[in-house]
């Protein structure tokens, strides 16, 4: 899954200091998701396919696709609900053909990318209707 944006610009409330930098009051700060989401400390093997990774419980602000704090955004959880109808239908209503089963990652951009853009084929199945 990919983020809504890249990273999240925060300005400082207080002085602190966080893995030996210091941070003033009132500095512009960017929290950049993509790298948390691609940490190996935080999720291993991070660029592989794993859906059940988040079957645990997982470590606070690991995982923050919408941003955090109070400026979550408001539609994360119609978001959410609406992309399982999406994959629920897609995966009970067409039968999925990989035309190419490369998984080798194109890394030129920010996010990495399947370097074959995963060609599929889907076919309706015929649920008796």
């Amino acid at each position: 899954m990919s983020n809504v944006l890249l990273w999240f610009p925060r300005v400082a409330l207080n002085d602190c200091t966080i893995e030996g930098y210091e941070i003033k009051k009132g500095w512009h700060v960017n929290i950049d998701a993509t790298c948390i989401h691609y940490d190996p400390d935080l999720h291993p093997d991070p660029m592989q396919f794993n859906p059940s990774r988040f079957d645990d419980m997982q470590k606070p602000c690991s995982f923050i696709p919408f941003g955090s704090g109070r400026r979550t955004c408001i539609g994360m959880n119609m978001a959410k609900v609406t992309l399982l109808v999406f994959l629920h239908r897609l995966t009970s209503r067409y039968k999925w053909t990989v035309d190419d089963p490369d998984t080798s990652l194109e890394k030129k951009s920010h996010i990495p990318w399947l370097r074959n853009g995963c060609p599929i084929t889907l076919k309706p199945l015929n649920n008796g209707k």
